[in-house]
């Protein structure tokens, strides 16, 4: 099995953890990652896997914080 052989599912996994580690700060290690190969960018490009962004987003900020300043509404 070689890296290009890697499942989409599974790469997208290894890029969140990548990026939500350290918990603090920016994902710096997911540019690294991404830029490894033309495959990895092109599978965890911003425009091409949005919802990849929208999970690290969700795990490096408090989500619920705007609701519960704010209210439901």
């Amino acid at each position: 099995m070689s890296f290009g052989d890697i499942p989409q599912e599974v790469l997208e996994n290894i890029a969140l953890y990548t990026a939500i580690d350290p918990l603090l700060g920016p994902p710096a290690g997911l540019l690294s990652f991404v830029s490894s190969s033309k495959r990895t960018y092109d599978t965890l490009a911003l425009n091409k896997n949005p919802l990849l962004y929208a999970r690290i987003c969700a795990a490096k900020f408090d989500l619920d914080a705007p609701a519960r300043r704010l209210g439901k509404d």
